[in-house]
């Protein structure tokens, strides 16, 4: 029973390495043989699912530390050491710890426990269906898609806070190949510009995170006799600076020296990062330009990596400097997602639609996250995983039409019903599931928001707004796949023009369908429909959409102890201006 024990707390650890394995097992593979560089890498995106899916299992939500309180990482396992101690003469018989703290902590939370899972699901979505640009140089794309997913996983599974970033800067050179190598006509632009706003981003976050992990052992220093080496465990440096603060007046006083600094620096970084206006160019590029499979990974990954490291470490140790600028947040949150609602309703793409959707739900989040409120909160988070799911489902369904229909991208969308009915049914499915989870989850949880100020009511309203100009966005998709004029149509009209040739065989009509244009309806419907193998990378993300939609209880149920222990720490009293927060003695 010890052996199991000890191997359930090493499986976030197992799962952060497990594509580090993938990656060296398709290197040595290709090597040997490039055909079987894809099963390498199916096994191994198989394998990461099956460690996450055993951590699901074993985690347990209502768990509680030694002190009697909620364990928020009920799955730990360290590596590492602590500064040795120094006897000094001048503090009595006391023994002062010098140097630096140094040890890294890999754990899944209730916040953290899913998005790990989409993430492993969009990488096997991303090997099933690597897109038309892979070809030959299938290796070096596994290869970079493994090293992308573990950087992503370590920075969701570390509880050390400085390390979660470092992991996150880590991953953005595999991002930058992949979408720079395999990418669209504007690829190296998209890649460039990805590159450059998550560092900057990256880089404001660690910036402030190494402020406040360095004011630590200075607050501590000047009431204290035993000083602490520094340290950058994110829940210890919560804890311990809100226990000090609420202790000692001259914490207090040191302490509002040094929080409107960092939480500008956070909030920046935020921005950056989530995306949001006039930050968020960067987004709808990358999701534009990348390959269908590294889209959907974009779009799980970063925001759930944002969301969880501000809601973990930013929200809870700067409760006064954020409620300050909680006005700013929902004013460029609620221009957000207005902006995204009215460009997805003029948008005919469906490349673009589904990035100008993730882009409009993301600012409904960030809206939703302005206030410390447990139904904002929980809104959020539901509707981060939710877009991001139906986002990578959707960029895998344009990845199939267009390889199937020439890469006819102002029309692929047009009667696909009456042509390819099983992939107009995974399209319908993915998007009723993104516009029914977005709704409800934002509609509810601005509603709850309007109620607890009254200057929350005004973003409140613009919430709602954006939410049913995305929600129409999504009808009228639906109706082009639906009740859209048949393309073939159009396609018997296109051979007749004089500048077409119309005597080709058919392998040199296929060949050149993605050069030359649009395919005749013979040669579409030569193509087949969804194969089965194209059904094992959508059936997850659809299947996941309908579960969190009309069941999302279990998912709340794992979820929730975490986010109510987050959210007692950013409790305040009416007659306190200080956090109120447990002995941590």
């Amino acid at each position: 029973m010890r052996f199991l024990s000890l191997a359930a707390e090493m499986l976030p650890f197992m799962a952060t390495i497990s594509p580090l394995i993938g990656a060296a097992s398709v290197a040595f593979v290709s090597r040997l043989n490039p055909l079987l560089a894809r099963p390498t890498a199916l096994s191994n995106a198989l394998l990461t699912i099956l460690l996450l899916g055993a951590a699901v299992w074993q985690y347990e939500p209502h768990r509680i530390d030694r002190r009697g309180r909620a364990d928020v990482s009920p799955m730990p396992v360290s590596f590492g050491w602590l500064a040795e101690s120094q006897a000094t003469g001048e503090v009595d018989t006391h023994r002062t710890q010098r140097g630096v703290g140094v040890r890294l902590s890999f754990a899944l939370d209730g916040l953290t426990l899913w998005p790990a899972v989409w993430l492993a699901l969009a990488v096997w979505a991303a090997v099933l269906i690597p897109g038309q640009s892979v070809g030959e140089s299938s290796p070096a794309y596994y290869i970079a898609l493994f090293l992308g997913e573990a950087g992503l996983l370590a920075s969701l599974t570390s509880r050390d806070a400085v390390a979660s970033v470092i992991s996150l800067e880590m991953s953005l050179p595999a991002l930058f190949f992949l979408i720079g190598r395999w990418g669209g006509q504007e690829r190296r632009t998209a890649a460039g510009r990805l590159l450059i706003c998550q560092l900057v981003g990256c880089g404001l976050t660690l910036l402030g995170t190494t402020l406040i992990a360095v004011s630590w052992p200075w607050v501590r220093s000047d009431f204290e006799v035993r000083r602490s080496p520094l340290a950058f465990d994110s829940f210890g440096l919560v804890e311990g600076l809100q226990a000090m603060v609420a202790r000692n007046e001259v914490a207090v006083q040191l302490w509002s020296d040094l929080a409107p600094w960092g939480c500008v620096l956070l909030v920046l970084g935020l921005a950056i990062r989530l995306p949001a206006v006039p930050f968020h160019g960067w987004y709808v590029t990358t999701l534009a330009e990348a390959p269908v499979g590294v889209a959907g990974l974009v779009a799980i990954a970063l925001p759930q990596v944002v969301f969880c490291g501000w809601v973990r470490f930013a929200m809870p140790l700067l409760v006064e400097p954020a409620l300050e600028l909680s006005w700013l947040l929902g004013v460029v949150a609620s221009l957000g997602a207005l902006h995204a609602g009215f460009r997805a309703v003029s948008q005919r793409d469906l490349r673009q639609l589904a990035a100008a959707l993730s882009m409009g739900w993301l600012a409904v989040a960030l809206l939703a996250m302005r206030l410390p409120s447990r139904e904002g909160l929980a809104g959020a988070w539901l509707l981060v995983q939710s877009q991001g799911m139906a986002t990578a489902g959707l960029f895998c369904v344009v990845g199939l039409l267009q390889s199937r229909s020439g890469n006819r991208d102002s029309e692929v969308m047009e009667g696909l019903a009456i042509q390819r009915p099983r992939l107009a049914a995974m399209l319908i499915s993915l998007l009723v599931g993104l516009g029914a989870m977005g709704c409800g989850c934002a509609t509810g949880s601005f509603l709850a928001l309007s109620l607890l100020t009254w200057e929350s009511a005004p973003f409140a309203a613009c919430g709602i707004a954006a939410t049913l100009l995305l929600t129409w966005a999504v009808t009228s998709a639906i109706q082009r796949v639906l009740f859209g004029r048949d393309p073939s149509e159009n396609d018997a009209a296109r051979l007749t023009q004089p500048h077409r040739p119309t005597q080709r065989s058919p392998m040199a009509r296929i060949s050149s369908a993605a050069v030359d244009g649009p395919a005749s309806s013979t040669e579409l419907e030569s193509q087949g429909d969804l194969t089965l193998q194209e059904f094992a990378a959508l059936a997850p993300f659809v299947t996941l959409l309908v579960w969190l939609t009309l069941a999302p209880a279990f998912v709340l149920e794992r979820g929730e102890p975490t986010l109510s222990h987050l959210l007692e720490r950013t409790e305040r009293h009416p007659e306190s201006t200080t956090p109120s927060v447990p002995d941590s003695r």
